[in-house]
């Protein structure tokens, strides 16, 4: 999984993606949940940069996703 940064004018807005096959085989994208904007974010969570958060959440959504896989 990873982060979507969706930048406007007046804001920041994160997400966490992952890549998805469709039926047809396509590979797409898939909105897994959305984090807010970079003011939420620091409210929730003070003296932490947002996107650093974000990576971090992310990470950690895809080693609870996969967790027996191994590189070797």
């Amino acid at each position: 999984m990873r982060i979507k940064k969706s930048v406007s004018k007046n804001s920041v807005s994160y997400s966490v993606i992952d890549n998805v096959r469709d039926i047809n085989g396509k590979s797409t994208t898939k909105v897994i949940e959305a984090l807010g904007n970079e003011e939420q974010i620091r409210e929730k969570y003070p003296g932490v940069d947002p996107e650093e958060w974000a990576r971090a959440y992310a990470k950690e959504l895809t080693e609870e996703k996969r967790p027996n896989q191994k590189l070797s």
